[in-house]
């Protein structure tokens, strides 16, 4: 059973490591005197936004000397090698790393308008990697995720190389956060120094009960005379 289990998860990984080496699989099909494209299309449900901006950075270029793609400089701290870039395994993370590194190192960009059909459009793009962030923020929408774009890509139905990519970052809208109620107000109550009557007089108690015990005083005097005098 362990080792029906182990079986499984080898060929998971042996699977994705293969699905990122696809990527490269047809390195020597590039043309080096093409350009790409990407569509950048940014939707949730039935809405999209209408304004701000994405940045385009270019993380790996293709080296026609080399015939292969190459890591710039500025993003070397994270891998020389530009098949990490798209590993689907580490993907979030190192795109996540990626972008956080663009930010740091001031990296120049390529800042380009988000359309009435949310939409983004650019063209004639060297080949290579990208990193796609959110520039100046859409109106009633949280920033886009950042995604890695590789031109050209592997197109799986095909088995041939897509020069023009399209690309579909998360996208979510921003929700009202309801302001919380102002605190109850914990100012100390000023209490008086006694409580005020309310047209009750207590002073007849003390007066009436004194009242009463002289009665009784003088009722047993006199009762005790009559005795004596019979």
């Amino acid at each position: 059973m362990m080792k029906k289990i182990l079986c499984c998860i080898l060929s998971c990984v042996v699977f994705l490591n293969a699905a990122a080496w696809n990527a490269f699989a047809q390195i020597d099909g590039v043309d080096p005197t093409m350009t790409g494209s990407v569509l950048i299309t940014l939707r949730v449900g039935d809405s999209h936004p209408t304004d701000g901006t994405v940045r385009i950075y270019q993380v790996a270029y293709y080296d026609e000397d080399a015939l292969d793609f190459a890591v710039r400089s500025a993003f070397r701290e994270i891998s020389s090698d530009p098949l990490d870039f798209m590993d689907p395994v580490n993907l979030a993370d190192t795109t996540a790393k990626t972008a956080a590194c663009a930010v740091e190192k001031g990296v120049k960009y390529k800042e380009v308008a988000i359309d009435e059909n949310g939409e983004i459009s650019v063209a004639l793009l060297p080949l290579g990697i990208y990193l796609i962030t959110q520039g100046e923020a859409s109106k009633g929408f949280r920033p886009i995720s950042p995604l890695l774009v590789m031109i050209p890509s592997l197109n799986p139905e095909t088995d041939e190389l897509d020069y023009q990519i399209d690309a579909t970052p998360k996208v979510e809208i921003e929700t009202d956060t309801p302001e919380p109620p102002p605190p109850e107000s914990t100012e100390p109550v000023d209490v008086p120094p006694y409580l005020p009557h309310t047209g009750q007089v207590y002073w007849p108690i003390p007066v009436l009960a004194l009242a009463g015990i002289v009665l009784v005083l003088t009722g047993l005097f006199i009762r005790r005379r009559k005795s004596r005098d019979a």
